[in-house]
């Protein structure tokens, strides 16, 4: 065991000597002192993976399918959430999580298996995060979106003129609804045609009733018959928005305590460790112990799983 201690030291000062020379190197080149100063080097020099690490806008063409779809994925995600961080930091921060999981793991546990399971569930934590956040964000537009129907049919029951029923109903509709229909309302006046707002819209109310309202929003551009039937559609979206409630109400203290039991397992282990050394050993070193903490992480891991397969984030 002392070869892991002398390797995670070294780790350690390996990653404060990188930190110490990078730091001194920004510092140069933002020196002023004649001789010291460092050239700057412009952005198109760097390798293709700094260019990717350090540019938002990032270049994809060079990428392998799968991360390429991963890519494409998780970018939607953090649009969507409202995270914003560029995909390749993104990625970085994954694996520098996984990699500090599986080194604690290791050290700490003394136990593989438990190690990778651990750096697995910290390189998926940040994902159900972010589909949690997607998930609200939806719930929250289905929530607007009986209401912005609403406002909508009486703006164009008075005037059928869809442009400035759209217009009305963006004004009085708060975000991110509101967000969402102001951009198309902007996209109109700009001189788009109606079925590129709609593919828009599409893509942004991506739930059933939001494909609906778009589809009538499509048929009453040429048909104003079709006012009755925002009505009925705010009905059903008001229905909607009730069972949405009370499965959430339903579900959220139990989520709620299995999210906090599975975030307690990691601390509950260090504390019974450093308070009752016997305790420790049997963790560490007994065949049962070890294959305890091994269930324990693998709960986590297949709840985190779970979750993110019940949570109906379409993307």
């Amino acid at each position: 065991m002392d070869y892991l201690r002398l390797a995670a030291a070294a780790v350690f000062g390996a990653g404060l000597g990188l930190s110490a020379g990078v730091f001194s190197y920004y510092i140069l080149r933002l020196a002023k002192i004649p001789h010291l100063a460092l050239p700057r080097r412009e952005r198109e020099e760097m390798p293709l993976v700094l260019r990717r690490f350090l540019n938002k806008e990032n270049e994809e063409d060079e990428l392998p399918p799968w991360l390429k779809r991963w890519s494409e994925r998780t970018s939607f995600m953090l649009k969507r959430s409202g995270v914003r961080v560029p995909v390749m930091r993104y990625l970085v921060g994954l694996l520098v999580g996984g990699v500090g999981g599986f080194v604690a793991g290791v050290i700490l546990m003394k136990n593989l298996p438990a190690a990778v399971i651990l750096a697995l569930v910290i390189a998926l934590a940040p994902d159900v995060v972010l589909i949690g956040r997607v998930q609200n964000r939806r719930n929250k537009i289905i929530e607007q979106l009986a209401a912005a129907v609403r406002i909508f049919a009486a703006e164009f029951g008075d005037t059928p003129q869809v442009p400035r029923a759209l217009s009305i109903t963006a004004r009085k509709v708060p975000s991110p609804l509101g967000d969402i229909l102001r951009q198309a309302d902007t996209d109109l006046a700009a001189g788009k045609s109606i079925d590129e707002v709609c593919l828009f819209l599409m893509k942004e109310l991506d739930f059933e009733y939001g494909r609906m309202f778009v589809q009538l929003l499509r048929l009453a551009w040429d048909d104003a018959a079709v006012r009755p039937l925002f009505t009925r559609l705010a009905g059903r979206i008001a229905n909607l928005q009730g069972l949405i409630y009370k499965n959430a109400s339903g579900m959220a203290y139990g989520r709620f305590m299995g999210m906090l039991v599975n975030a307690l397992i990691l601390p509950e282990f260090l504390l019974m460790r450093s308070l009752i050394p016997e305790t420790g050993y049997f963790l560490v070193y007994n065949p049962i112990g070890r294959l305890l903490v091994v269930v324990c992480f693998l709960s986590i891991l297949v709840g985190m799983l779970l979750d993110r397969a019940l949570s109906g984030v379409e993307t």
